[in-house]
C-alpha cells in the first residue's frame, strides 16, 4: 500500500513538469465519518455527519486516465441527549486526496468518472462534550491527527461544467496511540457532492 502512495505523488510531481492538459474543479458536499472501535471487548460505531468543501487539480493523461490531487475541508458533528446529559462531538479535518481516475462518455452530455487513490488527512479539531465535561480528543487522549484512506468513487460529468460524485474512504490506519489501551481506531468516511469544472 505504501508503494502505491508513493506512485500516486510520484506521478503527480511528474506531471507537474508535462503539458498534460489540466482542469481546475470546486465542489461542496455531504459527509459521513465513520470512527470504528475494536477491541477484545468488542466493536463501537459512531457516525458524525456535516460537510466539505474544496478543489481539485486534474491532469488528464491519455485514453481517458488521470490524476487528480486537491484539498478539502470537512466538519462532520452529532449532538445527542442521553438521560438529561447532552453529548456532543465536533471533528474538523483538512483532506489530500490523490485520486487515480478513469473517464468515458455515455452520451455527448453525460461523462462517467471512476477513481480510486490514497486520501492524507489531518485532523485540526475533535471537540468531545459530555454533560459539562469538555476534551480535546487529540490533546486530551490518545486520538492521533493524523488519518490515511484508501478513496473509491464514481462520478457523472454533465454538459463538461458539473460533476455529481460519490465514494467511500476506507480507513488504513490505527489512530489509536494509546500504548495502555489496547484496541484499534479507524476512520471510514462516505461522501456525496457537486463539483463545478472551471476549465
Amino acid at each position: 500500500m505504501k508503494k502505491l502512495i508513493t506512485l500516486a505523488i510520484a506521478a503527480v510531481l511528474m506531471l507537474a513538469g508535462t503539458n498534460a492538459h489540466a482542469q481546475l474543479s470546486v465542489g461542496v458536499g455531504l459527509d459521513r465519518v465513520g470512527n470504528r472501535t475494536s477491541s477484545s471487548s468488542g466493536n463501537h460505531s459512531e457516525g458524525l455527519f456535516g460537510f466539505y468543501f474544496g478543489g481539485e487539480y486534474n491532469f488528464e493523461l491519455s485514453y481517458g486516465f488521470g490524476v487528480a490531487p486537491g484539498i478539502y475541508y470537512s466538519t462532520a458533528s452529532k449532538n445527542k441527549h442521553r438521560s438529561g446529559t447532552r453529548h456532543k462531538r465536533n471533528d474538523q479535518t483538512i483532506n489530500i486526496p490523490v485520486n487515480l481516475n478513469f473517464s468515458f462518455d455515455l452520451d455527448p452530455e453525460i461523462r462517467i468518472v471512476l477513481m480510486t487513490g490514497p486520501v492524507i488527512g489531518f485532523g485540526t479539531v475533535s471537540r468531545n462534550i459530555n454533560g459539562n465535561i469538555y476534551t480535546n480528543l487529540f490533546e486530551d487522549s490518545d486520538l492521533s491527527r493524523f488519518k490515511l484512506q484508501w478513496n473509491f468513487g464514481v462520478g457523472a460529468d454533465l454538459m463538461d461544467r458539473f460533476r455529481v460524485s460519490m465514494g467511500l474512504a476506507k480507513g488504513l490506519n490505527n489512530r489509536n496511540n494509546s500504548k495502555s489501551i489496547a484496541g484499534t481506531i479507524r476512520s471510514n468516511d462516505f461522501h456525496i457532492g457537486v463539483s463545478y469544472l472551471l476549465f
